[in-house]
């Protein structure tokens, strides 16, 4: 890779083991849940990653996550997305999960149903990318 551009994961990897993740932005997502790196850096990751919301009969999904709340679900993987189950996924860039997040009055949980599942409030993420994005 040279550097240039946001990073495109592997539709077909499958990580060797729970603790593996599976792109960089579920990597920052682990390490700011052990405290080894904080917001400014997750949110950095973020504005480079490619999002996949939660759809069904073409409307964004409001589901509830592990702890009930209701959440928009998105993955940055698709090895996430056979965890939760939906009519299909749409892609996005970072800035356009935001406002959909935004939009349904929800945070997004992102890797919902992975080993370390996060949930970002929507309009955090909306100041954070959204008004980074170019």
């Amino acid at each position: 890779m040279d550097g240039e551009g946001r990073f495109q994961p592997n539709e077909e990897y499958q990580p060797a083991t729970p603790e593996s993740p599976t792109d960089t932005a579920d990597a920052a997502l682990r390490l700011a849940a052990r405290g080894e790196v904080d917001t400014d850096a997750v949110f950095a990751v973020l504005r480079e990653a490619e999002f996949a919301v939660a759809m069904d009969e073409g409307s964004p999904v409001v589901a509830p996550a592990r702890d009930d709340v209701p959440s928009l679900p998105v993955t940055t993987a698709p090895a996430h997305q056979a965890r939760v189950r939906v009519g299909s996924w749409l892609s996005v860039g970072a800035s356009p999960a935001g406002g959909s997040a935004r939009r349904a009055g929800r945070g997004r949980a992102v890797q919902s149903r992975a080993p370390t599942p996060t949930r970002l409030v929507g309009a955090i993420v909306s100041e954070q990318i959204g008004s980074h994005a170019e």
